[in-house]
């Protein structure tokens, strides 16, 4: 069924703890089953972010299953339904030179987009290209720090065992942040077409 896993961040705008990384993973489908990754810039400057979509990698960190075999990734500024960029195979992207080595897929058909954009909101789309379905995995990673990513939130679908939806987040900086981490389905079913998340559950760890 579909579900969606938000998470929202409240702080001042240069808090000594940030959001650094924020990531979803989950079954990837086609139609209304694709991955749609939300994510929201607040501050009073553009902002620099690294948005990844990766699928045959995530077995070198143990994930077993169906993998999303070639990822394809667009994002969309949500203001207006634009589409800013897409990207297929990573190393052709026109800004592949200001991905950092770390961020730097193992796999040569993961996709990753570098953008710099205004605050405010952006959807990320993560689909098989050519139509191809699989467990796959949407990231958003920042490059600089002058405005922050204040929230990430991700529809797909939920299954069980490993085609559950897991989110990833990391916090840099020296002191505790307070975050706010919602699973919702009964409350999408004015906003999709078919079956939602009954009762949504969800669980925090420590990685």
């Amino acid at each position: 069924a579909l579900g969606a896993l938000l998470v929202c961040v409240f702080s001042t705008a240069y808090a000594a703890n940030r959001l650094e990384n924020i990531s979803t993973r989950g079954p990837v489908g086609t139609g209304d089953d694709v991955m749609i990754g939300g994510l929201i810039i607040e501050g009073d400057a553009d902002k620099t972010v690294v948005i990844r979509a990766r699928g045959p990698s995530l077995a070198a960190a143990g994930v077993t299953g169906d993998l999303l075999a070639d990822p394809f990734v667009y994002l969309v500024d949500q203001s207006d339904g634009t589409q800013l960029d897409n990207n297929n195979n990573w190393q052709d992207h026109p800004r592949v030179d200001e991905i950092p080595e770390a961020m730097r897929p193992t796999e040569a058909n993961e996709s990753v987009i570098v953008a710099t954009l205004a605050p405010g909101a952006y959807t990320a789309v993560v689909q098989g290209f050519d139509g191809g379905t699989g467990v796959g995995i949407v990231e958003v990673f920042e490059l600089d720090q002058t405005s922050r990513l204040a929230n990430l939130s991700t529809r797909g679908l939920v299954g069980t065992v490993d085609d559950v939806m897991i989110g990833g987040l990391i916090i840099q900086g020296n002191t505790e942040k307070t975050v706010i981490i919602r699973a919702r389905g009964p409350s999408l079913a004015n906003a999709v077409e078919g079956d939602v998340l009954a009762d949504p559950f969800v669980y925090l760890v420590d990685q």
